[in-house]
């Protein structure tokens, strides 16, 4: 069985999306992809306070998942670590799956509002990150789970995209780095 880590975010929380809007689409896409032999595990992040509600989707659906807030230090990378695919919004999440050689879908939920996937990837061919807003979540996870020379080639498309933008050596990247925080933060 395969383990997909789901990170959320805090788009409540920030006033990003209204409560009902944001439920129901975080249901629409772990209901996607029920009936594939995966766990989800839903990781929330630190300022949530949707435990609940992502509790009642979990049973709703009858989806194989756990939700989970926090943990040890190192909790984040260990779930990063045990996944097979990492899913989440514009966040540092992403990055530290790249780094870790995980492959990344990302939600864009928040596209229309927050629009940073364009910042980090493009829609190239050659993207590291594989962009999605929900309606083909589950095939998306289907052909990294199932077609290992894909998944062979993201990871290789995050490690380049890792080695060109923050490890180029011209002295610029702790600018760089600070940029993409900046962008995370706000």
């Amino acid at each position: 069985m395969k383990n997909i880590l789901f990170a959320t975010q805090a788009v409540i929380e920030k006033n990003m999306m209204k409560r009902e809007e944001y439920l129901s689409k975080m249901k629409e896409y772990i209901t996607s992809l029920k009936g594939l032999d995966i766990k989800i595990t839903i990781k929330l992040h630190p300022q949530e306070k949707l435990i609940d509600e992502y509790k009642k989707i979990v049973k709703e659906t009858g989806i194989n998942a756990i939700v989970v807030q926090s943990g040890s230090k190192h909790f984040l990378e260990e779930l990063i670590e045990s996944a097979d695919i990492v899913m989440t919004f514009k966040s540092s999440v992403l990055i530290m799956a790249m780094l870790m050689k995980k492959p990344v879908i990302s939600i864009d939920m928040l596209d229309k509002i927050h629009d940073l996937n364009d910042y980090y990837f493009s829609e190239k061919e050659d993207n590291a990150v594989l962009k999605t807003n929900g309606k083909d979540v589950r095939k998306k996870v289907n052909k990294l789970l199932n077609d290992k020379k894909f998944k062979n080639k993201i990871v290789q498309r995050q490690s380049n995209y890792i080695k060109d933008y923050f490890f180029r050596v011209d002295g610029l990247a702790y600018r760089r780095i600070a940029d993409v925080i900046e962008r995370l933060v706000n």
